[in-house]
């Protein structure tokens, strides 16, 4: 099913060469192995992903971005191509890693490509921040695993989640939280004196909600054929007995639903907001839109079932 939305998106002039430079920093970092890796990640166009969410980002901050969800990207594959039980303990150790640096008392060495190039990515990022933001990403990042090992485990479990649960757990599992870290980073957020409305927390709701959704519905297919559970139309035929036409309609009207509400509280707050937050709103619209443009380009990797493909680490 294909969604167009009735707002913009544009892509980030410096993708191309980003796309050069991320893919050899992978190769470098030993992500990557062989040309066929290689060649799947160019053609996937994993690298232009960033650059669909984030169309004014400047290279510097966009090459590391777009590092970051590559390698999200390439473990998510590793993962994908293993037994789950192998899966659930790489969720784990990526996991622990991040609790325990999170606390600062992490050690520095790592036998696992994975953990070697997120941590010191991690790093490197982190020079970028003041005090807030750092203590804001490790909380994001920590997010971002539990809400894998929620994925991970049911799929181990082989259970189908109950849709409210499941709709609390998606935006978390999904990246949606460290999209949004980025968002808020290059407009400037965590530095000094930027003060956050509320508002803007339900305006990322609905975001994280159209992405996610719209996800479920480009997928449905892929996901079916590969027996997975944790999507919403899935859920709604496999637990609550609704045929695949109906699951169709019910995610569509709900995703529908969080347009009319995003663009509701776009519109109500032209005029009452400071133009900082009305900036960070049109660019949370453009990311929406931008996520699922970049969707649309990557039907190759579902339609050639290139998941668990693209990486050779063990």
């Amino acid at each position: 099913m294909e969604i167009r939305y009735p707002f913009p998106y544009s892509v980030n002039p410096f993708v191309p060469e980003i796309d050069v430079l991320v893919t050899a920093w992978a190769e470098g970092c030993g992500l990557l192995k062989g040309e066929q890796a290689r060649l799947a990640v160019v053609s996937g166009r994993l690298n232009y992903f960033a650059g669909y969410l984030y169309p004014d980002a400047g290279p510097k901050q966009l090459e590391k971005i777009s590092r970051f969800f590559l390698l999200l990207f390439l473990l998510d594959d590793k993962m994908a191509a293993e037994p789950p039980r192998r899966a659930h303990s790489q969720v784990k150790r990526m996991l622990a890693t991040t609790s325990r640096r999170r606390r600062s008392t992490v050690g520095g060495q790592f036998r696992d490509a994975f953990l070697i190039a997120y941590v010191g990515l991690w790093q490197e990022i982190e020079g970028d921040l003041e005090a807030e933001g750092r203590r804001v990403l490790a909380e994001v990042l920590e997010n971002y695993w539990e809400g894998q090992l929620w994925e991970s485990g049911h799929r181990l479990e082989m259970r189908v989640a109950d849709i409210n649960e499941y709709l609390r757990w998606r935006r978390i599992s999904s990246g949606c939280g460290v999209a949004l870290f980025f968002l808020r980073w290059l407009g400037g957020w965590y530095d000094s004196g930027f003060v956050w409305d509320c508002s803007l927390d339900f305006a990322e709701v609905y975001a994280s909600n159209l992405i996610c959704l719209a996800n479920d519905l480009g997928s449905l297919e892929k996901e079916l054929e590969a027996g997975e559970a944790n999507s919403y139309p899935i859920i709604l035929m496999r637990r609550y007995g609704q045929t695949k036409e109906q699951a169709l309609e019910k995610t569509k009207a709900l995703h529908d639903r969080n347009v009319g509400n995003l663009l509701r509280l776009a519109n109500g707050q032209k005029r009452q907001i400071p133009e900082t937050e009305a900036v960070y709103l049109r660019s949370l619209m453009r990311m929406v839109a931008g996520s699922n443009a970049w969707s649309l380009l990557e039907t190759n990797r579902y339609m050639q079932h290139l998941n668990g493909a693209v990486s050779q680490t063990k």
